[in-house]
């Protein structure tokens, strides 16, 4: 990985935190990427993670006991409003945990696959496809140019799943402009 140390140290006490409590997760974003094979910087550490509306307190609390703080005043009351639990840890490294609710969002977590950071570190990482799928839904450049990464490093992803998964948010979302970013990042040839 070529993102910072403090980066794999916030990495290290979440997924250490999240196994404590066995909870079911999929690391997301930026880290996600680099630990597909994209070489690049990010500065935080995001992931989706399954049944929290019971369990939020709980998982604050195991992340507390790992040196995290919230990055907002009352957190847990913050996290249940906008279904994302925002904290940091000791150095500052920012980590956001997205409340998972919708099916697709289990569907990123079961297809998950674990993957050794360390010695003592295996963590639930998002497949390449799902990647693409949620950054071709948030569509900002930097997640247009991870996609064009992405698929230069695997050209055979199941294009028509992600397909009609984006074409699917982008109706619901009301955004038509998903659908054609994803028209042009799709026509990627293997090289």
């Amino acid at each position: 990985m070529r993102e910072s140390p403090d980066l794999e140290k916030a990495t290290r006490d979440l997924v250490h935190a999240l196994d404590e409590g066995a909870f079911e997760y999929a690391i997301i974003g930026g880290l996600a990427v680099i630990l597909n094979g994209y070489d690049r910087n990010t500065l935080d550490v995001d992931a989706v993670v399954w049944e929290l509306d019971d369990r939020l307190e709980d998982l604050a609390s195991r992340l507390i006991a790992h040196g995290f703080t919230f990055r907002v005043p009352d957190g847990v009351r913050n996290a249940r409003q906008i279904r994302l639990l925002r904290m940091q840890d000791s150095e500052g490294v920012h980590i956001d945990l997205s409340m998972g609710f919708f099916p697709f969002e289990h569907d990123v977590i079961a297809r998950a696959s674990p993957m050794k950071l360390s010695e003592s570190v295996t963590a639930q990482i998002a497949s390449v496809e799902d990647l693409v799928i949620m950054k071709l839904v948030a569509s900002r450049d930097r997640d247009l140019d991870d996609i064009t990464r992405l698929l230069e490093l695997y050209p055979n992803v199941n294009r028509p799943r992600i397909r009609r998964i984006v074409s699917d948010f982008a109706e619901a979302l009301e955004r038509p402009e998903i659908v054609q970013n994803l028209r042009e990042r799709l026509r990627i040839k293997k090289n």
